[in-house]
This record gives C-alpha cells, sequence and structure tokens, in this order.
C-alpha cells in the first residue's frame, strides 16, 4: 500500500509542470499569431496607401495629356504642386504631394511617317506622402504633340 501512495504523490508534481508547459506553448503560438497579424494589417495599410498614390499620379497624367496636343507643352504652364489629403483626421488622414512637370525636349516620331509633325514630349508625375517613413512613387509617360505650332 505504501507503494500505491508513493507514487500517487509523485504524479501531482508532474501534472502542474505539464500544464505550465502547455500553457507557455499556447502563449508562444499566441505571441507569434498577434505578431503576423499587426505586419499583416501594417502591410495592407502600406499597399492601400500606395494604390491611392498611384491613381493620384494616374490622375494627374490623365489632366496634362487632357492638354492642347496641336502645340508644345511648356514647362512652366504645366509644371505643378499639390496637396491631396485623404481619410478623415480620425482615421489617420494622409497628405499625398503630387509634382508633375513636363520635360521640354521632344523625342522622336512615333508614326515613323516622314510628313508628319507629331513627336513624343515626357512628362513626369512624382507623388510623395509619409508611411510613416517618406515613400514616393513616380509615373513617366510621353504626350503626343504637333512640333510645328
Amino acid at each position: 500500500m505504501n507503494l500505491c501512495k508513493s507514487n500517487k504523490q509523485k504524479n501531482k508534481g508532474f501534472i502542474l509542470v505539464d500544464a505550465i508547459v502547455a500553457v507557455l506553448i499556447v502563449a508562444i503560438g499566441l505571441a507569434a499569431l498577434a505578431y503576423m497579424y499587426t505586419n499583416s494589417v501594417k502591410t495592407r495599410i502600406a499597399a492601400e496607401r500606395l494604390q491611392v498614390a498611384v491613381q493620384l499620379a494616374g490622375q494627374e497624367m490623365e489632366r496634362l495629356k487632357t492638354f492642347e496636343k496641336d502645340a508644345r507643352l511648356d514647362t512652366n504652364d504645366l509644371k505643378t504642386k499639390a496637396k491631396v489629403q485623404v481619410g478623415t483626421p480620425k482615421a489617420g488622414a494622409v497628405e499625398y504631394e503630387v509634382t508633375s512637370t513636363v520635360d521640354r525636349t521632344v523625342v522622336g516620331d512615333p508614326l515613323k511617317d516622314e510628313q508628319s509633325t507629331k513627336m513624343l514630349q515626357p512628362v513626369k508625375v512624382i507623388v510623395e506622402w509619409q508611411d510613416p517613413m517618406p515613400a514616393k512613387t513616380e509615373l513617366e509617360s510621353y504626350i503626343i504633340v504637333d512640333n510645328n505650332k
């Protein structure tokens, strides 16, 4: 009978150690999940901000393309700098700075037609914002202009 009692006393301590080890393993797993979740939220927010920046750059590029296409675009007329605030102040609004420039140099004939006077003029749009570090995206394209006028 003494043999049975001594085994029970030894097992009581092992049950407590087993429970502590199990809780420790679960805590480590939950900490890893919490870390992965916060990183995925940060990545999602950064991707949303980049998407907004690309949309703003595309809108600015379309605005530049709507200018009169029968005259060479003047750098001074089209060099713009605008600040756009996206979101509400409570939700953490982000301020985007949109800068567009038009290069005065004209590049080759896009139509490969010797009689054509239409040429390509390079344009560049830069969008900058804080995320929380400074970030920026650039969009470059060409606008067809008539070189004779």
